[in-house]
């Protein structure tokens, strides 16, 4: 292998990290992010199921069986932020620590153990975390964030890039697990108080917490929903109401089956249920859409800068996955600003993800040919992009298809299928538009500035200047031929 070889198969060296350690009502996890990016990458994520929240609503203490594996589990997790090098490890603890007789004192056993500061949030700073990890990921994101944990639930109101109005209630899917347990009824009576507020600015309804994605996930599977992304996955209130009903009254067996989660996990996703429909009652949400950022992710937003904060989410990812796989970091850029001229019709958001497809557009090239269109699809639909919803990753996944020649997996031109007519015209144009671009230059730098793209009435031309007349040729009026197509537009080849 030539020293050019083992540099391009070198793994990249990784920056900076920062650790999140949450210590739920129900489970302790640790995340280790990228540091000082605005899309960071997961580098390390784990959970333990430790429940030390199980039972506290009666006893008004921690489950004294869990502290065990939770003190094992923080044990673990701190060792390894120590070898990984981490270079700051942020502890929180939530509900469970805040609310028990005994979390104080739990609290106090755990920092000296472990030698690390163990911050246990208010309901309202929950709250507040919770709405800052959706902005974290959605940055327009507006309405009502709503977090189930364990042992409380929290809302917050979003808009503007903002969090305003925040409660905490005691009412997590810990306590909502038997229908008739007075327990249960007091949870529901809580929540439904602590939501009345909240009505009004609840056109969306954007819930966090893995009870609730479990509920998604197995509404994914009974629909036959074909793109398997928690983040931004949107139900109708008939829907999530519908799939709160069935996990209520499913057999255990089918709910495991279906959900994709442990027995164990069961109980978590029916009180989940409960809490949703008292939600859609109090809430009369428009949608119902679903967050795979939460907690901790508000915890990295809360200490980045206000500089990083108003980056866009989707360029810095889209940016950053270039920097380190396309053959030509940087030409995105460039393509984008070439073919600017001819997207005039695209809307706003459009233009946005036009930008990302060029970013994006070479990150796959080491792929083989015959599977790229699937590699393509694969990173936009399943890489830590924020910013994008359901609808925008189908439109940068169909736009990559055109990028190259191919074409999508059954259950990939099944999700594409339901953009409508109009996206997928613009996608194919955005696309077409990058292979032309890209075949021009072999996506090297400075080539597009002397082959310009442009529109003139019902005519598509492509001009080279004299000193780049070389690059024209048969196979680029083909490519212009074929990008004219889609635009019904007739081609013309200048140089």
């Amino acid at each position: 292998m030539t020293a050019l070889e083992k540099a391009m198969h070198a793994p990249r060296a990784l920056g900076a990290l920062v650790g999140v350690i949450d210590i739920g009502s129900n489970s302790v996890r640790l995340v280790v992010f990228e540091d000082g990016v605005r899309s960071p990458d997961y580098v390390f994520n784990e959970k333990v199921i430790c429940g030390l929240g199980r039972g506290m609503a009666e006893t008004g203490r921690l489950n004294p069986a869990a502290k065990p594996a939770a003190l094992s589990a923080l044990r673990r997790f701190v060792a390894l932020a120590r070898r990984m090098e981490v270079g700051e490890l942020l502890v929180i603890g939530t509900a469970a620590l805040r609310e028990a007789d005994d979390g104080p004192a739990f609290r106090d056993e755990l920092s000296d153990a472990l030698g690390v500061t163990v911050r246990v949030v208010t309901g309202r700073e929950e709250a507040r975390l919770a709405a800052e990890g959706v902005l974290f990921g959605w940055p327009a994101a507006e309405g009502v964030v709503a977090d189930l944990g364990g042992a409380s639930l929290e809302l917050a109101a979003v808009k503007g890039g903002k969090v305003g109005a925040v409660a905490s209630v005691s009412a997590g899917h810990l306590g909502l697990t038997e229908a008739d347990a007075p327990l249960t009824r007091r949870a529901l009576l809580s929540l439904g108080a602590a939501a009345a507020p909240f009505r009004e600015q609840a056109g969306r309804l954007i819930l966090v917490g893995g009870a609730w994605r479990a509920l998604a996930k197995a509404e994914m599977a009974r629909a036959g929903y074909p793109f398997h992304v928690l983040q931004g996955y949107e139900m109708t209130p008939a829907q999530a109401e519908e799939a709160c009903d069935w996990a209520i009254s499913e057999s255990v067996a089918n709910v495991k089956k279906i959900a994709g989660v442990s027995a164990s996990r069961v109980g978590a996703l029916v009180g989940g249920a409960r809490a949703l429909k008292r939600l859609l009652a109090d809430l009369s949400p428009k949608s119902v859409d679903i967050s795979a950022f939460g907690v901790r992710e508000g915890v990295l937003y809360e200490r980045m800068g206000e500089r990083l904060r108003k980056q866009e989410p989707l360029i810095a990812a889209a940016t950053a996955m270039e920097a380190r796989h396309a053959r030509k970091p940087g030409f995105g850029e460039e393509l984008f600003g070439w073919m600017r001229p001819i997207l005039g019709g695209l809307t706003a958001d459009r233009m946005r993800l036009a930008e990302a497809v060029c970013l994006l557009h070479d990150v796959n090239w080491r792929a083989h040919p015959d599977f790229r269109v699937t590699a393509c699809f694969g990173t936009v639909s399943r890489a830590n992009l924020g910013g994008v919803g359901h609808r925008g990753r189908l439109f940068l996944g169909a736009a990559l298809m055109h990028r190259y020649k191919g074409s999508l997996q059954p259950h990939e031109a099944a999700a594409v299928a339901r953009l409508g007519d109009d996206a997928r015209r613009d996608a194919e144009i955005v696309g077409r538009a990058a292979r032309l671009g890209a075949m021009v230059s072999g996506s090297a730098p400075g080539t597009l500035a002397h082959c310009a793209l442009r529109l003139d009435g019902a005519r598509l031309i492509l001009s080279f200047a004299p000193e780049a007349a070389d690059f024209s040729g048969e196979r680029v009026k083909r490519r212009l031929d074929a990008l004219a197509d889609v635009m019904k537009l007739e081609s013309v080849l200048v140089g």
